[in-house]
């Protein structure tokens, strides 16, 4: 896709808050006659510019016609979220034109303290959501049917640079993530994770390696090795390097690449396996930035690790009451084994840290459903040992409009085992309910238990991604249920770009 300026092509979008003011919103590459015609077959309409209308004019002209799509904008909200959900309601609306080429007027008609970049980003991210098409075939392909061209009316040179520069290269990569995350899992395990790398990144410059079993083996990364020992699919380390020239340190992403998620001999109920193919949009998400970071040739060294497995019940899987010996020397011992995302992360992060040191981390894991019950699906929770950290993400977020919002960290006393470690799950207490206690997988005990696997002066933040990333909605924006939204890409290229630029 080409993003240009100023063109007027046979399929126009316009913005309109108020039908009997339509002349102002029109662009002014209509000529009057067009305008008129506007004007006049609007009258006949029941349109009146309300947020969530639409109507179809056709404008003659000396050749052919024009198709003018006016979008009612009354009773927008001027915020993030809305720009994208008006993308998306137009995409929707539009989906039986199919248009080669676009011309939208929205910038500027709405009533907002968003930059034009800002307006017109979210917006053409929205749309590039509501247009994704999955297919399962036999061959599952997943295509972004976005037009071959999209025309900003009214955009500055400067605004088309920003879109075209920055903007499409994380679409790429979203797509990207969302193809990983959104293939069936028999057609998704890591060897076909590693596979998909293999072929997208590497003619893009980045450097793709692997751990296999017997690797996984002599490095003693037994918690990883647990979660796939069950499955026939073996796991995987996967690493992925970007001018990690070893001038300086990187910085590292990690990624929990749970395949599949049955639970394990804690086995989740029949609806609860509905849709855990997702349990690896962590992974996807790196994989995904990774594209962009190298599309855009971010001038950082950076490195990313991927926790490759499918967490399944076999006569050989781990069980509860194991103790396993970690990566790092800690043994763990396992009370649930569906709480997984947490092993395999752990032997990844002391991986990175022992052989990459460094300079921060960010992991990036679907780790728990509490994460939904904290931010909904519009907040991406994370915890961070560093505040500094922690405020780079909350800004690259507003700006990326990937929001991410800091959570707290669980008490490390809920962890504690008396023949291990750590347990893999923490312990919650009513005190006002006498005998009341129970098992707790939430976010910030999650979060608590990686911890572990961090050197204190090694900042590190964990994103718990399940709410925000997953289309758990119906509508517009998320109009593909159960499947991998393709956000979170912007939010670690952002990040990373604010770094690049410090630098």
């Amino acid at each position: 896709m080409t993003i240009i300026s100023n063109k007027l092509t046979s399929h126009v979008v316009v913005g309109v808050g108020k039908a009997s003011d339509l002349r102002t919103y029109l662009p002014a590459t209509l000529d009057s006659h067009l305008v008129n015609q506007a004007i006049l077959q609007a009258k006949q309409t029941a349109f009146t510019g309300k947020l969530g209308e639409a109507v179809t004019l056709h404008l003659a002209k000396d050749k052919g016609f024009i198709t003018l799509i006016l979008v009612g904008v009354c009773g927008h909200t001027g915020t993030v979220n809305a720009f994208r959900e008006l993308g998306a309601f137009v995409a929707d609306y539009c989906k039986n034109f199919k248009p080669e080429a676009v011309s939208f007027c929205i910038h500027g008609v709405i009533s907002t303290d968003l930059s034009d970049e800002m307006q017109t980003t979210q917006f053409l991210f929205g749309f590039s959501q509501a247009v994704y098409n999955l297919e399962n075939d036999q061959n599952v392909h997943i295509n972004l049917p976005m037009p071959k061209e999209v025309h900003i009316l009214g955009g500055s040179k400067t605004l088309v640079n920003f879109l075209q520069n920055n903007l499409l290269p994380i679409l790429k990569g979203s797509e990207f993530s969302r193809m990983l995350a959104n293939t069936p899992p028999n057609l998704m395990m890591p060897e076909h994770f590693l596979k998909h790398c293999k072929d997208e990144l590497e003619p893009l410059g980045v450097t793709v390696s692997c751990l296999d079993h017997n690797d996984l083996e002599s490095e003693q990364m037994n918690l990883l090795l647990a979660v796939g020992k069950g499955s026939v699919h073996k796991p995987k380390l996967i690493v992925l390097e970007w001018k990690n020239n070893k001038k300086s340190n990187p910085i590292a992403l990690v990624g929990k690449g749970l395949m599949f998620d049955s639970g394990g001999y804690c086995v989740k109920p029949g609806a609860g396996q509905y849709s855990m193919k997702l349990d690896m949009t962590g992974a996807a998400s790196i994989a995904g930035a990774m594209k962009t970071i190298a599309l855009q040739n971010i001038d950082l060294p950076i490195v990313a690790v991927i926790a490759a497995a499918e967490n399944s019940i076999h006569s050989d899987a781990y069980c509860p009451d194991d103790i396993l010996h970690a990566h790092s020397g800690h043994t763990v011992e396992i009370i649930d084994t569906d709480a997984e995302g947490r092993l395999a992360l752990a032997d990844a992060l002391s991986y990175t840290v022992k052989y990459f040191d460094p300079r921060c981390i960010i992991d990036a894991a679907t780790l728990t459903y509490a994460a939904i019950v904290i931010m909904g699906s519009y907040y991406i929770p994370f915890c961070s040992n560093n505040d500094q950290l922690a405020a780079d993400l909350e800004e690259a977020g507003r700006i990326s409009g990937d929001l991410a919002w800091r959570a707290p960290f669980a008490p490390q006393e809920y962890l504690e085992s008396h023949i291990a470690d750590l347990k893999n799950v923490g312990k919650v207490f009513y005190p006002h309910v006498k005998g009341s206690s129970g098992h707790a997988c939430g976010s910030g005990i999650g979060a608590t238990f990686l911890q572990n696997f961090i050197p204190e002066d090694t900042p590190w933040a964990h994103l718990d991604l399940i709410g925000a990333s997953v289309e758990w909605k119906n509508g517009s924006l998320r109009a593909y249920r159960h499947s991998h939204s393709g956000e979170n890409v912007a939010l670690l290229v952002t990040y990373l770009q604010g770094v690049a630029t410090k630098e």
